[in-house]
């Protein structure tokens, strides 16, 4: 079985000015709906002890720009969210996986850091 998280909503604006209803709808979806999903097929991969969830990330979790904080701070809560959940069914199997993987973010930082 495999699930793969690709729902995504954006929101582009300052994130001083984003109504709190907004920033409640971008998390509902990017957030939210994916635990929902998770949730729901979990308890079967885990009996059957196999089974694979991507969640689809955003580079922004790792270099948000000035008008999609609340994208980002989404996204960054999804990569957390993979992480914890890789290190949670470990015992069970280990087959979760965030498509910014780790490779993609040490690559983006070596080269964000040489740019700036």
């Amino acid at each position: 079985d495999v699930l793969v998280n690709n729902a995504g909503v954006h929101l582009v604006a300052p994130v001083a000015e984003v109504p709190m209803e907004s920033f409640h709808q971008v998390f509902d979806t990017n957030v939210y709906g994916t635990m929902r999903m998770i949730q729901a097929v979990i308890p079967h991969m885990m009996e059957r002890k196999e089974g694979t969830i991507v969640n689809v990330g955003s580079i922004t979790a790792l270099a948000p720009g000035p008008w999609a904080g609340a994208y980002s701070a989404s996204k960054a809560a999804l990569h957390a969210l993979s992480d914890t959940l890789r290190g949670g069914t470990k015992k069970f199997w280990h087959k979760c996986h965030d498509s910014c993987s780790r490779r993609h973010k040490v690559k983006y930082r070596k080269q964000f850091c040489r740019q700036v």
